[in-house]
């Protein structure tokens, strides 16, 4: 049941960004404040179900402890790309290091904090190569991946 209602947080979630918040781009916007609280609210339970005693005792690829994972990193990256569009990089930073925290090697994550680090106007160009540099280590070059981040160094 926590599963399947987290699933469902991230879908009117989900929906809120697609259809709702475009209509309304305004500071301290509604929709997007509750796209941000389903999303969290969703990941937070399924950290709760992750840390609970039943996962405890369970093998590693048991798939509902996989099928947590996915929605609990999927609902963090979505909180990362909810505050890129709304152009809030210090909120960037600290949902990417959320996603990080949870799964340090995550692409979506690393390719969007280079990105953020790019357009922030408040980071230094060592941040700002620093972050490249980082996504680049990590990851294992994929063709979409591999022409984003060299669209990204080739602005750098």
């Amino acid at each position: 049941f926590p599963i399947q209602r987290a699933l469902t947080m991230k879908t009117i979630a989900n929906d809120v960004y697609q259809h709702e918040w475009q209509q309304s781009k305004k500071l301290g916007d509604p929709a997007r404040e509750r796209t941000i609280r389903l999303y969290e609210k969703s990941a937070k339970a399924m950290k709760t179900l992750l840390s609970g005693t039943y996962f405890a005792s369970v093998e590693s690829d048991h798939p509902q402890r996989i099928q947590c994972q996915t929605i609990l990193i999927d609902c963090l990256n979505n909180v990362v790309a909810v505050h890129m569009r709304a152009k809030r990089w210090d909120m960037v930073r600290k949902a990417v290091s959320a996603v990080l925290t949870e799964d340090s090697k995550n692409v979506k994550a690393l390719f969007r904090n280079a990105k953020c680090a790019m357009l922030d106007p408040a980071l230094s160009l060592e941040e700002k190569d620093a972050a490249l540099k980082k996504a680049e280590n990590v990851i294992v070059y994929k063709d979409a991946e591999e022409v984003e981040l060299r669209k990204l160094r080739g602005q750098w």
